[in-house]
């Protein structure tokens, strides 16, 4: 956000209204610049987008590490035991970010069946 406003109550206000930045003018181009290439890098690292240290094979959300090929699991580093069911799960909740499953789908997807009061199979 570029404002005029420069109380600290302003940007207070801008942030919390969910501005990932607050720059009060006059304002210098190029630490604007510096900001905007440091917003464009913090998305693409958060959405993998760059490609850069991530593989197809790899998926990193946060602190989750998921290594589809080797079935490998860390969460800030730590190795995580996972039965081959929980890592199918857990690898269709990483790949639909965002997305709400019902359990019903879950089995669906997961078993690769039609689901028949399966809810407690799934929890």
């Amino acid at each position: 956000m570029l404002s005029a406003k420069s109380e600290d109550i302003d940007k207070i206000h801008g942030l919390t209204s969910g501005a990932d930045d607050y720059m009060t003018k006059p304002f210098s181009p190029l630490e604007l610049i510096a900001r905007i290439k440091s917003q464009l890098r913090r998305f693409k690292i958060l959405n993998n987008t760059s490609g850069a240290n991530i593989s197809q094979t790899e998926i990193a959300i946060d602190g989750l590490y998921i290594n589809t090929s080797t079935h490998e699991v860390k969460v800030d580093g730590n190795d995580v035991k996972l039965t081959p069911r929980e890592f199918d799960i857990l690898l269709l909740l990483a790949k639909n970010k965002g997305v709400v499953f019902s359990t019903d789908k879950i089995y669906e997807t997961v078993w690769e069946e039609d689901p028949f009061e399966t809810r407690n199979t799934v929890m």
